[in-house]
């Protein structure tokens, strides 16, 4: 009875703050509709719960512990739940000015943003009296009312005897567990829960300051990286380097679809016309001749997660964790759907797997899709797998026809399933496709089979001759040949374009190294467009002049341009390398490193602007800049 009380409190309290944020920062919700706003405060109630319920479980196992001695402990319990709670409040209490400072919600680096005000504080919070004057007013009657409960309480002599009140208490310690992870959902709660929203700023006013806090508290930080000057890292931005577009003279008059389809773990190993060979992908090796196949070709990521990330929302993974499930998952960026939807697309997401995996279906809101597409609205769910979702082919074929109630001009992304572990085939396919030399090989010629059928299905369709198709992989898996079995090989995937109305290709450098983050900029280049904010990290893959790949892992950075290859481990030890000498060896040969001090400085400076815009992007809310930059 007294923790519901406090609990309650302080939910109230939390609505309160979040209405305080609302109403303070009201020009960044001007226009947006109040239904969304509302809904805020409901999604947010869960959010709210489950800090209260992390801060809560101490002061509930104080008074079990109490109970079991045999004494009262309500006062001090509740005294404890109020040391626990309040600070947390207070911090909400302040966010509500400084998100205008940052653009997003308090986490433990916010900290060393703090320390840099340091001895200003009074000169600070005398600018901020009103606001000041209503969070004082709040604390207060929030603190009158908890006393008053507390007070109320404690007069009141335990209903059940000792038994009753430990089990009472053990059952109420599973409900706070369950709350505090934010249900029974397979996942923990965590950022990617308050991706609710396409606007980011809806998805800030869900989250609270506690929760978020807590969140980073248990991740590695990113670090805050500053190598240059903002002008000389903006110069060396791959999206900033000269070249124009050799796409122009193709472009459609009239607007065109677009088409993504994501393949999981397809490596470019797997492909056979590239290395002049027959592989397990006949239909891709097909498409690819009618196509621009780039055959150096990177993922940003070795996982799915980060994988979607980098390609429908132009973000690398150049940090320890996703972005879709970091602190920063929040932050202003413009994905896939956000950017087409500006231009009249309609936008869907379509991917075999049950929803809410690795938290796709909350990520295609911030992203602006407007749909999403998954296993629960599948309708035969006789086409399960018993693992993952639905199988590759039937979800491709049914997805041409879900295609066709989309308005035009529109996107549609796919993310196929079926080659995943543990690399099952259906009953009908077991024997028609190559085993091959790894697990993954069989699998792989039935989701090449199934994208032959997807396509057949689709030139039948009056779009399809209007469409622009994309083919790509997440990441990659085990690679079998010589040439891949290295740090590169590990990141490449295939990348073909390929458009029905179009014959003949410009002559475009297919061997130069791409990477997932250019998906977002080639787009807008094949249709003509030019979005007003860009993400320089990425860079068209029609236009011409120099460019330059990052990926990193484990805190270990490589850099690809068109002949070398340049590495900084985790020290700062840079090292350079000859590509195309690196990528012919067969392990365990070791690469050679090249001797050519300018060639080392002039990447190790691209390098390093490249981190710098991504920390500094993620730390203060700017990855994008103006275009025209």
């Amino acid at each position: 009875m007294l923790f519901a009380g406090l609990i309650f409190f302080t939910l109230l309290f939390y609505s309160a703050i979040r209405l305080l944020f609302l109403v303070w920062n009201q020009s960044l919700y001007q226009g947006l509709p109040g239904g969304d706003l509302f809904l805020t405060f409901i999604y947010g109630l869960r959010f709210d719960l489950s800090v209260i319920a992390i801060l809560t479980i101490p002061a509930l196992i104080l008074m079990t512990l109490g109970l079991v001695a045999g004494r009262d402990v309500r006062r001090p319990a509740a005294f404890l739940f109020a040391l626990l709670n309040v600070p947390f409040l207070i911090l909400n209490l302040g966010e509500v000015e400084y998100v205008q400072f940052t653009g997003r919600r308090f986490n433990v680096q916010s900290f060393l943003i703090a320390a840099e005000v340091k001895g200003k504080f009074w000169a600070t919070i005398l600018e901020y009296i009103p606001l000041l004057s209503i969070s004082t007013l709040l604390m207060l009657v929030y603190l009158v009312a908890s006393w008053w409960w507390t007070r109320r309480c404690a007069r009141v002599a335990p209903r059940f005897s000792r038994a009753p009140r430990f089990v009472m208490g053990f059952a109420a310690l599973i409900v706070l567990v369950i709350a505090a992870r934010g249900g029974l959902q397979k996942k923990p709660i965590g950022f990617a829960h308050a991706q609710v929203f396409a606007n980011p700023v809806l998805n800030q006013l869900t989250l609270n300051s506690s929760f978020s806090l807590i969140q980073s508290l248990r991740r590695a930080g990113l670090p805050r990286e500053k190598f240059m000057p903002d002008e000389e890292m903006l110069a060396l931005m791959n999206g900033a380097l000269p070249g124009e577009s050799m796409i122009q003279a193709l472009r459609p008059r009239k607007p065109q679809n677009v088409v993504v389809l994501i393949l999981e773990s397809f490596t470019l190993d797997h492909m056979g016309s590239p290395h002049g060979d027959k592989g397990y992908t006949p239909f891709l090796d097909e498409i690819s001749q009618r196509g621009l196949l780039f055959t150096n070709a990177f993922a940003n990521a070795r996982r799915s997660i980060e994988g979607i990330a980098s390609l429908l929302g132009g973000v690398p993974a150049l940090m320890s964790e996703p972005f879709i499930s970091s602190q920063y998952a929040t932050n202003t960026f413009y994905g896939w759907g956000t950017i087409l939807g500006s231009y009249g697309y309609s936008s869907a997401f379509y991917h075999g797997g049950d929803n809410g995996t690795m938290y796709f279906d909350q990520f295609m809101k911030s992203a602006g899709i407007q749909r999403y597409y998954g296993a629960n609205e599948y309708p035969d769910k006789g086409d399960h797998d018993g693992t993952w979702g639905i199988w590759d082919e039937p979800f491709l074929l049914n997805m041409v026809k879900e295609i066709g109630t989309q308005q035009t001009p529109f996107t549609a992304v796919a993310f196929t399933l079926t080659s995943h572990n543990p690399f099952k085939v259906p009953a009908g396919a077991q024997g028609v496709y190559p085993k091959g030399t790894n697990e993954i090989h069989e699998v792989i010629g039935y989701t090449d089979g199934a994208l032959r059928k997807f396509f057949e299905a689709a030139e039948k369709e009056p779009w399809y001759q209007d469409t622009l198709f994309i083919i790509t992989a997440d990441h990659t898996y085990k690679p079998v040949r010589p040439r891949y079995q290295n740090e590169l090989g590990q990141y490449r995937v295939p990348l073909i374009f390929f458009h029905p109305a179009i014959s003949k290709w410009p002559a475009i450098d297919t061997k130069a190294p791409v990477q997932h983050i250019d998906l977002i900029p080639s787009v807008l280049d094949f249709l003509g467009q030019d979005f007003a904010s860009h993400n320089l990290m990425g860079r068209s893959v029609f236009r011409a002049g120099d460019r330059y790949v990052v990926f990193q892992s484990e805190g270990f950075y490589t850099l690809v341009e068109k002949t070398h290859r340049l590495t900084m481990d985790g020290k700062g030890d840079v090292h350079l390398y000859a590509l195309e000498d690196h990528l012919s060896l067969k392990p365990p040969e070791p690469a050679k490193e090249v001797e050519d001090p300018q060639v080392r400085a002039d990447l190790l400076k691209k390098l390093e602007a490249t981190r710098q815009y991504f920390s500094q992007g993620l730390w203060d809310n700017k990855l994008y800049f103006p275009s025209g930059r």
